[in-house]
């Protein structure tokens, strides 16, 4: 993906490429595996302004035979903006439960309805047996993730559980890894202010 990065493509191939959501925002280590999990490939995704600049940012990938890329489009993450600022209230079925979406410290708040996106209202507890007083306790389903990585989703169905746990996935607040992936985001002010003026008329 260094082409993407290459400071020779902005203006011809797209408006902003941001980078990959994952240097977006950091978490507490404890739940590493956890938000690698639950938020899945969507991490991995690089962040531009609009549809027009996704298509354009895969076709210089294409062009330079890098393979391919996925992109969150900026521009259609505003319909999620009411939701990701609506008050959630986390079920009590079960000690030290919390939605995952509210346990991220973003960088900058033009990627908080992308976040939400990725994320929705998962929530995560300490292990599977209260993964599953947590899901099925209620009338309301949850979908629920343990520190572990195991994943109850709202239609029932459970995955996880092996020897193999996904993690690394976001930046944590402790150690190294947090100041390395801030250090390498750059946003357009112009851009941002646009975004963020559009995100205040939702």
């Amino acid at each position: 993906m260094k082409v993407l990065r290459s400071r020779s493509y902005p203006h011809r191939y797209f408006t902003f490429l941001y980078d990959s959501i994952c240097i977006s925002a950091t978490i507490d280590s404890k739940y590493d595996v956890a938000i690698s999990t639950a938020a899945g490939g969507y991490l991995d995704y690089f962040v531009v302004d609009d549809v027009k600049s996704g298509e354009s940012a895969k076709n210089l990938l294409k062009e330079h035979k890098q393979g391919t890329g996925s992109f969150i489009c900026m521009d259609k993450m505003l319909r999620h903006a009411q939701q990701a600022n609506r008050r959630f209230d986390v079920p009590q079925l079960a000690p030290n439960t919390y939605r995952l979406f509210d346990l991220i410290d973003i960088d900058d708040p033009i990627y908080k309805n992308t976040f939400y996106y990725a994320l929705r209202d998962t929530l995560v507890v300490d292990n599977i047996d209260d993964a599953q007083k947590v899901a099925f306790g209620s009338q309301t389903r949850y979908r629920v993730v343990t520190l572990k990585g195991e994943i109850i989703e709202q239609s029932g169905t459970m995955s996880g559980g092996g020897s193999y746990q996904v993690h690394g996935k976001m930046a944590l607040k402790t150690g190294e890894n947090r100041t390395s992936s801030r250090q390498s985001i750059t946003l357009d002010p112009e851009k941002r202010n646009k975004l963020e003026k559009s995100v205040k008329e939702v």
